[in-house]
This record gives structure tokens, sequence and C-alpha cells, in this order.
């Protein structure tokens, strides 16, 4: 037997780990000199001074141990126990009958021990269960299960299941305390206390959406405003679903009971009838959205309407897929001239001016156009300066770099006006260029949208990085482009603006031209992605185009 100290250091060589006492029986060796024993290092160089031990690759038959030599046919399980790394905060579940510590308390809770549609985002409608986040959700069901890859997520028609689901839950709970309606169960929690104490948001933007429509479906007098709910205490029945005020009635009931409220499924109303959904019994609700960029001037002149309102009234889709406001772009020298008479004629409009980057060798002055724009954007209805930019696409260098000269003179007018700077890039070196002059100018404060983004998620955070107020308008350049895709997934949804750029840009090449009401294959995608009911994903955007447009 022969026992020796071994020391050892990580494969990188970045930390230093505790050293590993084995005990080691190396087998006889025929041919081989006798080894000579160990000597043990000075009791003072153990903490700090180890012995490195080299790690055999997976294809090694033997280990060489300093002091011994190579040992063939000796397999040595090395433990790397690593030190210095920093713990992460875990918390203890609450339920008596559970002990588990979590470093997400609301996701174990959400899983483990409230049934699977309360987090209805990450849920699986298909197979009614709850996955740890939306992204396991969609590798398990977009990506694996092919049987139902548009079932899965948590569309219109399930969000109105969703508040069904939940009065059930609420009255299996009330006949657990003894209670006789919904609205005892929230005297009872408010007198009981069974809330937390939150001071900041209680609510995600998500539930604040889902416990909106849940009031304008079930109460007969519902909040006209998401930001009115509250949990301390809950002052409306939907702030029972708070996942603290769930785990601490939970809490409250014996294990067997924690289990059928774990197996919950029944759909009730809120007066305890039995729900059952049928597709005669639900209507899709209509979705109401605002098209951050498009070009009226181009869309009339192609359709020949005389007004939007014209061309509304001749679109199918118009009714159920409601445009509210809209963000018209003047960008052609030809069509200032329609300023401001033209977007005044519908209260729906507002408009900016600017001068496409393809079309900066119109103008003779660069001056001149400056004082143009500078006269038009304090006028009512005007609410940004562009679409104005870098095109690289078809151009020399020349050409590019009298582009810029043009943003050079022109942006110090966002900033004078406070007007939202509209912004587009094309080219491998557009968008640097243009952050460039932005930052020389002292003007990255400046609200951005920049149209038709097509970039990487990488590029979008770049942008961030550098101008933290900008947004990304998606229309349907980004359809089918996995690029694209991959950003409008990552990005966070407050960033995201829906345009249709119309009249161009059609999302179906058999169609003539674009309209405003075919941005709806680009929600439906982005509300996939996002894994929202459309109708949801259309009012959080047009909130985005409404903050950054101020209308």
């Amino acid at each position: 037997m022969i026992i020796f100290y071994s020391y050892i250091m990580s494969l990188e060589g970045e930390e230093e780990f505790i050293p590993d006492y084995e005990d080691i029986e190396v087998p006889p060796v025929a041919e081989k000199p006798p080894v000579s024993p160990v000597r043990f290092p000075p009791a003072n160089t153990l903490p700090n001074s180890p012995i490195p031990v080299p790690v055999p690759s997976q294809n090694s038959k033997s280990l060489h141990v300093p002091g011994i030599g190579p040992t063939p046919n000796l397999q040595v399980m090395l433990t790397v126990p690593k030190v210095n790394k920093k713990k992460r905060n875990t918390k203890h579940c609450p339920l008596f009958n559970c002990g588990i510590s979590t470093t997400h308390l609301r996701r174990h809770v959400v899983r483990a021990h409230l049934p699977w549609f309360m987090q209805p985002d990450t849920a699986c409608w298909t197979c009614q269960v709850q996955e740890e986040c939306a992204c396991f959700l969609t590798a398990k069901h977009t990506a694996e299960v092919v049987s139902h890859p548009s079932g899965a997520g948590f569309s219109d028609f399930n969000a109105h299941r969703w508040g069904f689901l939940f009065n059930g839950l609420l009255w299996q709970l009330c006949r657990r305390f003894g209670l006789t309606s919904i609205q005892a169960l929230l005297d009872f929690v408010s007198n009981s206390q069974c809330f937390p104490i939150v001071t900041g948001e209680a609510f995600f933007t998500e539930e604040l959406m889902r416990m909106f429509r849940y009031e304008q479906d079930h109460e007969a007098s519902p909040v006209g405003d998401i930001t009115s709910f509250s949990i301390s205490p809950p002052t409306r029945i939907v702030a029972l679903g708070h996942w603290r005020i769930l785990l601490d009635l939970v809490g409250r009931l014996s294990y067997s009971h924690q289990q059928d409220l774990l197996a919950s499924s029944q759909s009730l109303t809120q007066a305890g009838e039995v729900y059952l959904p049928s597709p005669q019994t639900y209507m899709e609700p209509t979705i109401f959205f605002i098209d951050s960029h498009f070009h009226l001037d181009s869309l009339l002149w192609r359709t020949q309407c005389t007004d939007l309102a014209s061309l509304e009234a001749s679109t199918e889709l118009a009714s159920s897929f409601q445009l509210t406001q809209a963000v018209t772009n003047y960008v052609f020298t030809s069509s200032w001239e329609c300023l401001p008479a033209q977007p005044s004629m519908d209260p729906r409009l507002s408009w900016t001016v600017g001068l496409h980057p393809r079309f900066v060798g119109h103008v003779d002055s660069f001056k001149d156009t400056s004082k143009f724009f500078a006269s038009l954007l304090p006028t009512p209805g005007c609410v940004g300066l562009g679409e104005i930019g870098v095109d690289e696409v078809g151009f020399d260098q020349p050409a590019i770099q009298r582009q810029l000269s043009f943003l050079e003179t022109v942006l110090p007018l966002a900033g004078q006006f406070d007007k939202v700077l509209v912004l587009y890039c094309r080219g491998p070196n557009a968008s640097t260029h243009v952050r460039g002059i932005l930052r020389s100018l002292q003007l990255l404060h400046l609200r951005i949208h920049l149209v038709g983004f097509s970039g990487s998620f990488s590029e979008a955070k770049e942008w961030l990085s550098v101008c933290p107020n900008a947004s990304f308008g998606f229309n349907s350049k980004f359809l089918g482009n996995p690029v694209s895709e991959d950003a409008a997934g990552r990005l966070s949804l407050s960033r995201i603006l829906l345009e249709s750029d119309s009249p161009y840009l059609s999302p179906d090449p058999r169609w003539p031209f674009n309209t405003p009401w075919s941005l709806y294959a680009v929600a439906k995608r982005i509300s996939i992605l996002k894994n929202l009911p459309l109708a949801d994903l259309a009012y959080l955007t047009s909130c985005n185009t409404g903050a950054l447009y101020k209308i």
C-alpha cells in the first residue's frame, strides 16, 4: 500500500482547489524496479504549494503519478471540488411538506404547488403541463412535439379559457375554507392578511394584460387601467391570482387538499356555474393596433383612394384588425407639398418629415432643406424627423459621404424640437457611421425609431448600449428571416414596434401593394415568438409606439 498526497489544480490553471487525499493500491508491475516511498511535503507548504498531477486525456490508459511513475490500467477518479465560487442565494419553500431550497421560489411554486394553468404564458395548453420558462416550452413543443406545434402556446382562445379555469380554482378554495362566494374569498384574504407587502411593481406586464382581459370578460364594472391592480391588500378578484397569495392559501390546506387543488381543471363562472367552451360561444376579439411607420402619400397614389378611411372601408380584415393610430412619413421631395394638409384629414394620423437617404442627391442645398424641416417640425401633428439615414447599397463612396454630410446638417433638429429620430440604416457600415455622428453631436439620448430593422440580436444590443432610447421597427421583411426572428424573440417587448412601411414590402408577392392591415401577419409571428396572445401583443406594441412618439 502506497499512500500519497495529490494536490490538484483546475484544468485551466486559474483556480486553486482543496487537496484531495486518496489511498491507492498499485498492483505489482512485471519487470519494473521498486519505487521509493513518497516524500511528504512540509506541512507549511500544504495549503499553498500543491503538486500538480497531470490528468490523462480521454484516450489515455495510464496515469503518471509523481514519485510513483506510470501506472498502467489503473483507473483513478479525480474529484475536483471548486472553491472560492460565489454561492447563489437560495430560498426555502414555506410549505411544511415540501422543504425544497431553490434560487427561483416563484418558478418552484408555480410548477410544484399550483395548477398547470396559473402561469399560462409558460404552459402547454395541449398537454396541460407547466414548463420552467418560455424557452423550455418553445424547445419542447415547437421543436420536438410536431403533433401540436401551434396549439401549445397561450393563444387568444386560451386567454379566454384561462378566466374560467381561474374561477374554478377560486371556487375550490372557497369550498375548502367554507366560503359561499369568490367575493367572500377576497374578503377572507384581506381580513386574514394572506397577502405580501409589496412596495414596487407586483405584476409583470403580461400578467397585467391577462388580468385586464379577465376584468373585461367576468366583471360587471371592469377597471379601465391595467396599472390599477393591487395586492397589498388585493382590491380585485383577479389579484387573488398572485402567486404569493395563492401560496399562503395553499399552505393553510392539508396535504391531500393541496394535491386536489393541484389537479384543478374545472371551468366555472364567477357565480359558480359550469362553463363548457365551444366554438359557438367564443368569438375572436377585435384587435387594435398602431402602425408606427408607413407612407400615406404613396399608398393613396398606388390605390387611387382619396383618403385612408376609403381604403379601410374596402379592406376585409379592417373589421377585426382595427387601426387606431398611425405615423405616416413624408420622405420624398415631391410629397412635401402635401404637408400638413393631407395627414390632417384623418385624426388618427401623426406625421414625420425627412428625406430618404437614396434621394439626398436630389437636393442642392442642405442648409435650405434643414431650414425647411425646421419650419415644419413645430407644426401640430408632426412627431418626428425622418426617415433619414445611410443607404450603402448601390452607392459609391462619394455618394455615401454626401449622405453622411446631410445627416450632420439635419440631425440637431431632432434634439432642438424634441422629436423622434426616424433612422434608416442599410449596409455593412451604415449603423456604425450613424452612431458615430450621433456621438460626435452628443445626441445619443434622442428617442430613436430604427425602421425596417433586420439585423441580429447582437446588433440590437450594440445600438442599445450606445443609444438607450432606441426602439426597433419590424415589418414583413423579417418574416422567414431566422436572424431577424431571433432578434425579435430575444429583444425586450418594450423595444418592439409594428410597422407596415406600406405601400412597400407586401408580405404576399401576389398583392400589388402593402397596407397597414397587412401587419396582421407580422404581429401574429411576433406573438408566437413571444408566446403571447395576438391581442396582447398588438396592445403592448401600440403602447410602445404611443410612448415613443407621445401620441
